[in-house]
């Protein structure tokens, strides 16, 4: 093919194509290629092996094409960056992936991948830090990847992704996650992890995206916040208010009780609140008007009384946000507030929220956070980081 006479070449984007033939062998006389995008194609078959000869490949993005098989996957072990999500890549993980020492970025999820997670392969990746392998038929149980993390993510690891959502997981929780202080994105949904809730993640200071949906958490929390269709309750706590970062929240069908705490106003970048269907009570705080991006609020189906706030952000809610809430008075309802009720004055700042920002950083901000539990998903907006993190790299 006449790909193979451009020697020199340096890059090539396919992307976004209709090209249903499989990768071209030429492909391998082009030694100076470190860039190679072929993604969302009709490209099928097999992952061929001639690839191990682009000593200089160091990105190589296929996701969203009809690949089936593997093949015998020698890479050369120049790659950093690896993108097969969305094919139709059956079989067990090629144990080849554990030569790719330079590998940063692993995603081979939404295929068709089986059999059982193979611990020691993970044990050369030393500067991984997104690995995902969400959407597949994985199975094994979680806590055999504690000595995945512990070996390879031990302190000073650089893994800021991990993602296993979707697949046929059970067992504990690896408590050696605290090793991974850089964590942002930890997504353990839909599998069949059975665990009480793992409050030693408040050690993971970064962490912006907690799934653990669908699951089979148990148990009470103590006194920590709640979340999801796992039978966990408790109450809301001040703490909440630290994670200065939170896009989304969703605490919604749980057994929440007490009220709504005033220290929410304080995420200031929230865009996402969802705390309907459970068993809050008392006024709306006054001070949550001060959220000006809050763009979706959702305060259904529970027992919240007094007049609803206004002004800024509040005014463009409607009924939705508020139905089955009796005791609530006020726009946009149709039950009118009586004279003598007015909406409570804002409550000073306590002391835990003015020293929230050297607890946060202490790492106290996480203990009681539940992000991930439930019918909804836990970090509704801030599950989208996830998906603009690896679209940022699958659209280069």
């Amino acid at each position: 093919m006449w790909l193979g006479n451009l020697t020199r070449v340096k890059e090539i984007l396919f992307g976004n194509n209709s090209f249903t033939v499989q990768i071209p062998s030429s492909l391998s006389y082009l030694k100076d290629l470190n860039f190679l995008g072929l993604k969302e194609n009709n490209i099928g078959g097999k992952i061929l092996n001639f690839l191990t000869n682009l000593t200089k490949l160091t990105s190589f993005f296929l996701s969203n094409n009809q690949l089936s098989s593997f093949g015998e996957f020698q890479f050369s072990n120049s790659l950093e960056v690896l993108a097969l999500s969305n094919n139709k890549l059956y079989g067990s993980i090629p144990k080849s992936l554990s030569n790719l020492a330079k590998l940063t970025y692993l995603d081979i999820s939404s295929n068709d991948l089986t059999g059982m997670v193979d611990i020691d392969m993970f044990k050369k990746l030393k500067k991984l830090e997104t690995l995902d392998l969400n959407a597949n038929l994985l199975h094994g149980k979680m806590n055999n990847f504690h000595s995945i993390i512990l070996e390879n993510f031990a302190k000073g690891n650089r893994l800021r992704t991990l993602a296993f959502n979707g697949n046929q997981l059970e067992g504990l929780l690896p408590k050696s996650l605290v090793n991974c202080i850089n964590l942002e994105v930890l997504n353990l949904g839909n599998n069949k992890i059975n665990d009480s809730f793992p409050y030693w993640l408040e050690a993971l200071p970064k962490l912006q995206v907690f799934v653990l949906r669908s699951n089979k958490l148990h148990g009470p929390i103590e006194i920590y916040e709640t979340s999801g269709m796992n039978m966990f309750y408790g109450k809301i706590l001040e703490v909440l208010g630290t994670l200065k970062f939170l896009r989304g929240l969703n605490f919604s069908h749980n057994r929440l009780t007490d009220h709504i705490p005033s220290s929410l106003a304080n995420l200031s970048v929230l865009e996402s609140l969802d705390l309907s269907s459970n068993m809050l009570t008392r006024e709306i705080p006054m001070r949550l008007t001060s959220l000006t991006f809050l763009a979706v609020l959702n305060l259904s189906q529970n027992l919240l009384t007094r007049p609803i706030p206004q002004g800024k952000k509040f005014n463009a809610f409607q009924n939705v946000s508020y139905n089955g809430n009796l005791g609530l008075c006020g726009f946009p309802l149709s039950m009118k507030c009586s004279t003598n009720e007015l909406p409570s004055p804002p409550p000073p700042p306590s002391i835990f929220e003015k020293d929230n920002d050297s607890m946060f950083a202490s790492g106290f901000g996480w203990k009681g956070v539940l992000m991930g539990y439930g019918c909804g998903l836990v970090i509704g907006i801030a599950m989208d980081i996830l998906c603009l993190k690896q679209e940022n790299l699958t659209g280069l």
